[in-house]
């Protein structure tokens, strides 16, 4: 009787070198990347892209016009306090202020709902 072990290592072996034989007779040979993605196929759509003309770069871009007031600055802290105001509200609350805002403005409406927060 002979050793199982040896009997699975020439096994292995035998299996090992047909397989050696079968990639050698491969047209391309096979490259394993770990931990990469495989390349994408291409589509017709990636043809149409390559094709497609691309628009020329504008010359010279036009120059931005540096603020001439505050107003801007001023209404986005503005609306900061008062989205800040609304935060921790209960819904209910919220309702109340929002309709607060639409009567009375956005000042009432922060003094309000700063009335309305826990803690």
């Amino acid at each position: 009787m002979a050793n199982p072990v040896a009997q699975l290592l020439d096994r292995m072996s035998s299996t090992l070198a047909a397989l050696r034989e079968a990639l050698s007779s491969a047209e391309t040979p096979v490259k394993v990347a770990r931990g990469k993605k495989a390349p994408r196929k291409s589509t017709k759509n990636a043809a149409k892209r390559a094709a497609a003309p691309t628009s020329p770069a504008p010359e010279t871009a036009a120059p931005k016009s540096p603020r001439s007031t505050k107003a801007p600055s001023a209404r986005l802290a503005l609306q900061g306090k008062y989205m800040a105001s609304l935060r921790g509200l209960s819904a209910a609350n919220k309702a109340k202020v929002k309709k607060i805002l639409a009567v009375d403005g956005v000042e009432a409406a922060i003094v309000f709902a700063l009335s309305k927060k826990k803690g």
